[in-house]
């Protein structure tokens, strides 16, 4: 019956249309909180009530998962009964009332690397002179530079690519636009496609950003292959702090573009958001940095000049 569930579960996730990545990651999740099942003799579907889901969150929260992380195993575990309720399965979801503790956190509570940070792993990368480094090349500046998420490197493909007029077709978030890429990240990105090896179509076309490894030679690289090269630069560059990735890439793209243009509005359509108070956590992040307004008011001013 569980086989039924998860073939039912892209009706109910996505708006109905999930990507493979975000159907892969729930089929995940879901299939690590039935191996927890199996692990403390419980069915899935006759033995897990209210009592259990929080069993399951204590669980959770003892394996030191970030409070991001155990939101999407709760989320998947929800989804589960959720569809298994539809299907006649199950009763009430025993994981409706399992609500994670929420990260402490505000609106300027992200890392990022400076202009310089982002130099210092390029110049990492011409040094490390192998075969990928074209490639990483290419994946930092489209990040780092353009603003991409990984999920965006690994969806890429060739005939996204408009040489013509300068621009790339990207697959982003619930929907697909242009970026214009400046000439530097243009540059890079063709010398890295001169020097690819052939790759291996798959049902998107022929991916841009393949792998190396021998095991995925040609293919398309994947969005764990994409993290795993971006960790293994930051480590080497001395700049991989717990919890940063790729993601760091993007944030730093909006952060420094906002520090040099002051045009949230110019960040915004960089990042492509849609909600402009996304965007503006680059302004106040800058602004709590650089203006500590509580100095005015500090009593020891005067006393330490």
């Amino acid at each position: 019956m569980t086989v039924e569930i998860k073939n039912e579960l892209p009706m109910y996730i996505a708006g109905g249309a999930p990507s493979e990545d975000t159907l892969r990651h729930y089929n995940a999740e879901i299939d690590n909180f039935l191996k927890w099942c199996n692990d403390n003799a419980y069915e899935p579907l006759v033995d897990i009530d209210e009592r259990e889901a929080f069993q399951y969150l204590r669980f959770l929260n003892s394996q030191k998962y970030s409070q991001s992380s155990i939101s999407l195993k709760i989320a998947a575990a929800k989804t589960f009964y959720f569809v298994a309720h539809k299907l006649k399965l199950f009763g009430e979801n025993p994981f409706e009332d399992v609500k994670p503790k929420k990260a402490t956190t505000d609106d300027t509570d992200f890392h990022f690397y400076t202009t310089e940070e982002i130099k210092q792993m390029i110049n990492f990368i011409i040094e490390r002179n192998d075969i990928s480094s074209p490639r990483d090349i290419a994946m930092v500046m489209l990040m780092a530079v353009e603003g991409l998420r990984t999920v965006e490197i690994h969806r890429m493909s060739d005939t996204d690519i408009d040489w013509k007029n300068n621009r790339i077709l990207i697959h982003g978030k619930g929907k697909d636009s242009y970026i214009y890429p400046c000439a530097d990240t243009l540059n890079l990105l063709k010398d890295y496609i001169s020097k690819r090896p052939s790759q291996i179509e798959d049902e998107f076309g022929a991916p841009t950003f393949v792998g190396f490894s021998k095991k995925f030679f040609g293919e398309r690289i994947s969005r764990n292959g994409i993290r795993f090269s971006i960790n293994a630069i930051l480590r080497s560059v001395g700049l991989k702090q717990k919890g940063d990735s790729c993601h760091v890439l993007r944030h730093s793209c909006g952060t420094n573009l906002y520090n040099e243009t002051k045009d949230l509005r110019l960040v915004q359509e960089t990042l492509r958001h849609t909600d402009p108070n996304t965007t503006a956590r680059y302004t106040h992040i800058l602004e709590r940095l650089e203006d500590r307004q509580t100095k005015k008011i500090s009593p020891i001013t005067d006393i330490t000049k």
